[in-house]
């Protein structure tokens, strides 16, 4: 029923106007996006990986729900950044710098603040919120928590790096950022999980995280001449 209201209100002009494809600008936007969503899944299951390979599966259970809980950190961030999605490109195009300076930088103060907030409670709850939660056995993992958290609040004053590169053509610049994190990633755990298990896994994630998004950040100033960020 939907699709066939949709048709009737549909102007009678739209089926005049003929379709023009630009293939060739759509696919080289699109396998950078593509190559950036597969590396974003390598990282954020190396760490789990290469712990359940080293130290076992029982580590790397713990290790998820550390992981898991940090991401409610990094939650209202995400939200923001959806929601600006589209008037970061619209501002691009338009050339309204200032404005989207402004923009980010409020969206990021926000962020920020519930990213503080969330990792402010397991700084001091945490232990006893996996204890309650998931079971006292899982009470290790409070300092790979506090880690991951604290990594996700640094991220959240960067702003919504990601997306302004993304949404302003730098689709190849953030392929080759979260590309070079990924392997960050790889060689930080192998080193650290060996001596630190658990939270060895949290520090190096967090580290190649931590960097990636600076990475952006820097594009971001080459392209719009600021950095988005809190201050």
């Amino acid at each position: 029923f939907g699709g066939a209201a949709l048709w009737r209100l549909l102007p009678r002009e739209i089926f005049q106007v003929k379709p023009v494809y630009d293939t060739g600008t759509w696919m080289r936007a699109a396998f950078p996006m593509l190559w950036v969503g597969t590396m974003n899944i390598v990282t954020t299951q190396t760490d789990v990986l290469m712990l359940a390979a080293i130290k076992g599966p029982q580590a790397a259970g713990v290790y998820q729900v550390a992981a898991r809980g940090a991401e409610l950190v990094a939650l209202v961030s995400t939200v923001v950044t959806i929601a600006l999605q589209p008037t970061i490109s619209r501002l691009f195009v338009s050339g309204e710098i200032a404005r989207l300076k402004q923009i980010t930088k409020y969206a990021a103060r926000i962020a920020s603040l519930a990213a503080m907030l969330i990792a402010g409670c397991y700084f001091v709850f945490g232990s006893s919120f996996l204890r309650i939660v998931f079971g006292r056995e899982f009470q290790i993992a409070s300092p790979a928590l506090v880690i991951l958290s604290s990594s996700w609040v640094l991220i959240a004053w960067l702003g919504t790096v990601r997306d302004t590169l993304l949404m302003s053509g730098g689709e190849r610049k953030l392929a080759a950022v979260i590309s070079l994190a990924a392997v960050v990633n790889v060689v930080g755990n192998l080193a650290l999980i060996p001596w630190f298990g658990v939270s060895g896994a949290a520090f190096a994630t967090a580290f190649s995280l931590l960097a990636c998004y600076v990475g952006y950040a820097i594009f971001v100033k080459q392209s719009m001449g600021f950095y988005i960020s809190i201050f």
